[in-house]
């Protein structure tokens, strides 16, 4: 906190909620993590930017109370489990610019706030894409994995993480205790800073809806609807094997980046616990918001056999028109993505993943949600793509 406040020349933390969990997860990368020095460096180096970004973000709510008087309407918030086609969806979406999707520049550094005129042209966009090009040189496969630059859209892991409640910190140096004890926390206070982060980013830059994304919002919902309460969700939904079969790889790799040791099986087994106790919580706090009206399911094959088709329904769904022009820059990008595809492996049993214990775990879920039925030809398609990926 001090490097922070020496970095920024700025002291007001806001809201002192985030101290208990900054104090959990300084413990667990102490005790647990077993950082390398390389992973130490970032650990450290993250930490700081996040305490870093809060006090702008709180700096900038108390020079200019105008700020916190910005509305944020009628939001849509991609869940689901992780690895389940949200960052292409979300994409997608960011194709339209009538729309906001909040780019990776911004939530990193949102200060001065994003302006209209220069949104696509900030030179932070390209200091922002350079920042990751020591992990990338470090783990090559990580940039066909998670690719990221600076203009793409991100998501409210970056938002949320000045609050030091993010799962962000177990996917990149494991600290297990701090996610374990974040499970059952009461987050609305993350999600009211969450709200003044947006509130900054549009008061320069208009936002109509805000079409924002991230796997940690599930397990939170009733908390992100008292500070949203007209929010809409999308819940992509895909088998759970293969999502965490994907994102233990992804973990894994990120990990090894960081730390002198980790050992798949234990991630992969934190994982099916963390995401399938997220999923039973998601699914018992939809039950309780009655309004069947906010959600829109839909499901992983469908997307990955008809991408653009799938955000046609999305758009329908939420009442905004679709323009041929916009619909035909999605396809553009669909057929030729700005990253490279690729570069996970699907060998569960490499991975240490239980396939039993995750079909367990996920037993409601998947009946809810999952239930088999008549696929269309290009879903089919899909499917046996996806299988024979993992075989």
């Amino acid at each position: 906190m001090n490097q922070a406040v020496d970095q920024t020349g700025l002291h007001d933390f806001g809201d002192p909620w985030f101290r208990e969990p900054l104090q959990l997860l300084v413990q667990s990368l102490r005790t647990e993590a077993d950082l390398s020095s390389f992973g130490l460096r970032r650990a450290v180096d993250l930490v700081t930017s996040k305490l870093g970004v809060r006090l702008r973000v709180v700096d900038a709510h108390n020079r200019y109370p105008e700020i916190g008087k910005e509305r944020i309407e009628g939001p849509i918030f991609i869940i689901g489990l992780p690895r389940t086609g949200s960052t292409l969806t979300h994409h997608l979406f960011g194709e339209d610019h009538r729309l906001r999707v909040p780019r990776r520049w911004e939530t990193h550094e949102p200060w001065p706030p994003p302006e209209s005129a220069t949104y696509f042209t900030d030179p932070r966009i390209d200091r922002v894409s350079a920042s990751m090009a020591p992990l990338y040189r470090r783990r090559p496969q990580l940039a066909a994995m998670h690719p990221t630059r600076g203009d793409f859209p991100e998501e409210c892991v970056h938002m949320l993480s000045p609050s030091f409640a993010a799962s962000l910190f177990f996917v990149l140096f494991g600290a297990q205790r701090y996610a374990r004890g974040m499970l059952g926390c009461n987050v609305e206070a993350a999600y009211r800073f969450h709200k003044r982060f947006l509130q900054l980013l549009q008061w320069r830059c208009r936002a109509n809806p805000w079409v924002l994304k991230y796997p940690g919002h599930l397990g939170h919902l009733d908390a992100l609807r008292r500070v949203y309460p007209d929010a809409r969700f999308v819940w992509l939904h895909r088998d759970p094997v293969e999502a965490i079969t994907s994102i233990t790889h992804l973990s894994s790799m990120a990990q090894t980046a960081h730390r002198r040791h980790s050992e798949p099986r234990a991630i992969a087994a934190w994982l099916t616990e963390e995401w399938a106790h997220r999923t039973r919580v998601a699914m018992a706090q939809r039950a309780h918001l009655h309004n069947a009206q906010i959600w829109y399911d839909l499901r992983y094959e469908d997307l990955v056999a008809d991408p653009v088709s799938c955000v046609s329904g999305i758009y329908r769904w939420a009442g905004l028109d679709l323009p041929p022009t916009t619909a035909c820059h999605m396809g553009q990008y669909v057929a030729d993505p700005p990253y490279p595809r690729g570069g996970y492996s699907h060998d569960r049993r490499r991975l240490g993943v239980d396939e039993d214990r995750v079909r367990r775990e996920f037993s409601e879920y998947v009946a809810t949600y999952l239930a088999p039925r008549p696929l269309s030809p290009q879903s089919e398609r899909a499917r046996r793509r996806i299988r024979s990926r993992s075989q």
